[in-house]
């Protein structure tokens, strides 16, 4: 991923549980650090929400998040282009797919400007997370598409000043699912 960006995207990593891990130095890429030696599965499917709120407020520009195990390919000039005019952007599933809760949109590929819609969809996502926690069991893998659906709808119920933009981001962005291998 560094390596694509070719120096003209700046990348950050949110890394959990870091431990002795070595570390990409480079120019545009930063990091930061939490420990969690409890997390669940369900911790880390979300965590990358749970945190964007603080990167948009770092970075003052928009960020695009994606699974662990998604790899940007190509160019990706519509990211700055779509998000002047977008609080979020995410994807969705057509079809069957997109019938249940954790299938409705897609967690793939989310991008968020930093304004004050984004920042409000992204608190009411931690406080559902923060919910679900307290529940024995009441989380799983899924947890960040199930709730940014349900996030989504609280939007538009409480009228958040959230502009959204649904369309498929995978396809756009040429995301790509990869499988993760260790060295």
């Amino acid at each position: 991923m560094v390596r694509s960006a070719r120096g003209q995207v700046n990348i950050h990593f949110h890394v959990c549980n870091p431990g002795n891990i070595e570390l990409i130095e480079a120019a545009n890429v930063r990091y930061s650090f939490e420990d969690r030696p409890n997390a669940n599965p369900a911790y880390f499917s979300a965590v990358r929400f749970l945190v964007l709120r603080q990167i948009l407020e770092l970075y003052d520009v928009p960020v695009v998040t994606l699974d662990a195990d998604s790899v940007l390919y190509g160019e990706s000039p519509w990211i700055s282009d779509m998000m002047d005019n977008f609080c979020i952007a995410v994807g969705h599933f057509k079809g069957k797919r997109g019938i249940v809760p954790w299938r409705f949109l897609n967690a793939q590929v989310v991008a968020a400007s930093p304004s004050e819609g984004a920042r409000a969809f992204l608190r009411y996502f931690e406080i559902q997370f923060d919910h679900l926690l307290k529940q024995d069991g009441g989380v799983s893998w899924y947890v960040d598409q199930a709730l940014l659906t349900s996030t989504f709808h609280l939007a538009l119920e409480h009228d958040l000043p959230t502009r959204m933009l649904v369309q498929p981001l995978s396809f756009l962005s040429r995301a790509k699912q990869t499988k993760i291998r260790k060295r």
